[in-house]
């Protein structure tokens, strides 16, 4: 019996994978809206589940209120320069406009929040029809590049094959 080369495994793991991330793409994008509201959720339960939300809203407040003065001091000064008739100078005007808001969450929320938003994100695809089935194609991809790195022989990559092919309904 022949035994199986890694580009035979490779060819084969590429064709299923390539198929399972055009199912998944097919899911994403009929269900888009549905995707970023679970995201948009997932967040929320996140900075929820980390008992920060007081501290993010008060921190958006502060922000707001920040760039509201920083506005408010821009004119200020933009009044007084004209008052003095003193030149605009591009830079300055620049400095004085541009108004960098940092983000809302410490750096140690921050490092907490994306790890916490995707295991909720988790469970709310879950909970959803479409997302039980790009759960189905994610576990399906690493079982496969298993089982095809574990066959030795033709007619277990061919069971593989097979086994992918019922599984999701395609014709060998």
């Amino acid at each position: 019996m022949s035994r199986l080369t890694k580009s035979d495994k490779a060819e084969l793991n590429d064709l299923i994978t390539g198929q399972l991330e055009e199912m998944a793409e097919a899911i994403r994008s009929e269900y888009e809206p549905a995707l970023r509201e679970i995201k948009s959720q997932a967040e929320q339960k996140a900075i929820d589940s980390l008992g920060i939300a007081l501290l993010v809203a008060r921190a958006e407040e502060i922000l707001r209120k920040r760039s509201e003065l920083l506005i408010e001091l821009c004119d200020i000064q933009d009044k007084q320069d004209e008052m003095l008739n003193k030149p605009a100078d591009p830079q300055d005007w620049y400095r004085r406009h541009r108004h960098n808001e940092s983000s809302s969450l410490s750096y140690h929320a921050q490092s907490l929040l994306p790890a916490r938003t995707k295991h909720h994100e988790t469970e709310l695809l879950a909970a959803s029809a479409f997302g039980q089935q790009l759960n189905k194609i994610e576990r399906k991809k690493q079982n496969v590049s298993k089982d095809i790195l574990l066959a030795t022989m033709p007619a277990q990559l061919a069971a593989v094959w097979e086994s992918f092919c019922e599984e999701f309904g395609l014709d060998p």
